[in-house]
């Protein structure tokens, strides 16, 4: 977990001191990856899409503190961002609305900048942290079999990568 916190930290540093406002963070997680939240959303780190200039503190609890307040799945410890009063998150539902996607479409698996997401459930976003959302058979992906694939998907597009 050490190396997870870590990584998470040194993001967020290079994520804030850039030039850019509006940025999703993308930390790899492993099966032990501590709980994540946002206010009181639960998410992972690669389901996040969120306006780093947003988050007011960072809180890690690790080992009894994360256990007593969280139960199990504070077993890995609990990273915290909390954000300004003003903002708001939403799901995957409402990008989706808000983007006027088609119900024929909203079953495809989800991407965000072409990074299959696995546990679409838990996407969280700030809508002002998304350029666009378009169906599309191009992902990232490190098998070989995928890339002649005409699979669609959703991917939702970060303003830092437009």
């Amino acid at each position: 977990m050490k190396s997870f916190i870590s990584a998470l930290f040194l993001s967020l540093f290079f994520l804030t001191s850039s030039a850019q406002s509006k940025v999703s963070i993308s930390v790899s997680g492993k099966d032990d990856a501590p709980l994540i939240l946002v206010d009181t959303f639960r998410t992972e780190m690669k389901s996040m899409i969120l306006n780093v200039a947003n988050i007011t503190s960072i809180n890690v609890l690790k080992d009894s503190s994360a256990i007593s307040r969280y139960g199990k799945e504070g077993k890995n410890g609990v990273v915290q961002l909390n954000s300004a009063i003003a903002t708001s998150y939403v799901r995957l539902d409402a990008i989706l609305d808000a983007f006027h996607i088609s119900a024929e479409h909203r079953n495809l698996r989800v991407c965000i900048d072409k990074i299959l997401i696995e546990r679409r459930q838990l996407i969280l976003a700030d809508l002002e942290a998304i350029a666009a959302v378009e169906i599309t058979t191009d992902r990232l992906s490190p098998y070989l079999e995928d890339l002649n694939s005409t699979e669609k998907f959703i991917n939702i597009i970060t303003r830092d990568k437009k």
